[in-house]
């Protein structure tokens, strides 16, 4: 029985794709793993004990059955498309940096959601069990280390220092020797060195898939001493130092790094790696709605070209 699943497609880590949806070609005929996860449980019991204390879980990788049904017209073009597959599949081209990617096109609001997988098993050729020469059934095992779903496109906020000339000058056109200063759009703090401002700035970063992310954060400099605290869990981090003019400060909360222009800087970072929690997690441990507010202070100069920006993926345990 042919299962129709629009928009399931196999990418290559150079970017070939392979199309299960193709019933012209290819008639998938199971699709197994891409619900909830393996889950291994932590116990623990003590002497006398009825039963078990549980301590804890961890999600382990995800492993993605398909099995298909290939129909062409010659046996030459039945080949072809299987060294197709089998192309897509080459362990050559996807490494530990560049895996292949399952990809899902949601029927009901076309967006796409991805599963980064490897070749396990599979891809061989039976048309034993066909009707006709020309018809071959093959099955193909991935395995995901990474279990969750991503969404392909990525959310972002930012926030970036906006100016505005007050002059004491008449208008329109004032005296040249005029006395103009700038004020930043932020809430100034003092005792401050002249044309400083501090910045004190709420973002709202709303996480709409199922469990927690780990986002990417990138100041822009000059910022000085920025703080990133997620007021609704209170963690923070804390970079003790300057980010020069035109330099970047990179904070990828996920890979646990922190890096300036590309350069280890994690010496000068305390406090926490921040995570945005979604909206429903064991516990209590969630925030309403995924809403999560970014606290986001540091002190800037007069030029205002400081900005922040937070990027990341909403993931899910499974469909």
């Amino acid at each position: 029985m042919a299962l129709h699943v629009e928009g399931l497609y196999l990418e290559s880590g150079s970017g070939r794709r392979f199309r299960f949806d193709d019933a012209a070609e290819t008639l998938l005929t199971g699709r197994y793993g891409f619900g909830m996860p393996p889950v291994s449980n932590r116990t623990r019991r003590a002497p006398y004990q009825h039963g078990q204390s549980f301590i804890s879980m961890t999600i382990t990788p995800r492993v993605i059955n398909l099995t298909t049904t290939m129909i062409q017209c010659t046996r030459k073009e039945l080949f072809l498309l299987r060294q197709e597959l089998i192309r897509t599949n080459n362990p050559f081209a996807s490494d530990c940096a560049n895996p292949m990617k399952l990809v899902w096109v949601w029927p009901g609001d076309g967006k796409k959601y991805y599963l980064n997988v490897y070749y396990s098993t599979g891809l061989e050729m039976n048309t034993a069990s066909g009707p006709t020469p020309l018809v071959q059934n093959t099955g193909i095992q991935l395995i995901a280390y990474d279990p969750f779903w991503y969404e392909w496109d990525e959310e972002e906020v930012s926030y970036q220092c906006a100016l505005s000339v007050t002059s004491r000058c008449p208008s329109p056109t004032p005296d040249p020797d005029c006395f103009y200063f700038r004020q930043a759009n932020c809430m100034l703090s003092f005792p401050m060195a002249f044309g400083g401002a501090a910045i004190n700035h709420t973002l709202i970063c709303t996480n709409s898939g199922d469990v927690p992310v780990n986002p990417i954060i990138y100041i822009y400099g000059e910022f000085k001493y920025p703080r990133i605290e997620n007021v609704d869990t209170g963690e923070y981090i804390y970079w003790n130092s300057v980010v020069p003019s035109g330099k970047t400060l990179v904070i990828d909360c996920k890979a646990k790094t922190v890096q300036l222009d590309g350069v280890n800087a994690m010496s000068y970072k305390s406090g926490n790696f921040i995570d945005l929690r979604p909206n429903d997690m064991p516990l209590g441990q969630g925030v309403a709605g995924g809403v999560n507010n970014i606290w986001v202070t540091g002190s800037v100069v007069c030029g205002c070209s400081e900005s922040v920006r937070i990027v990341w993926r909403n993931t899910y345990v499974g469909f």
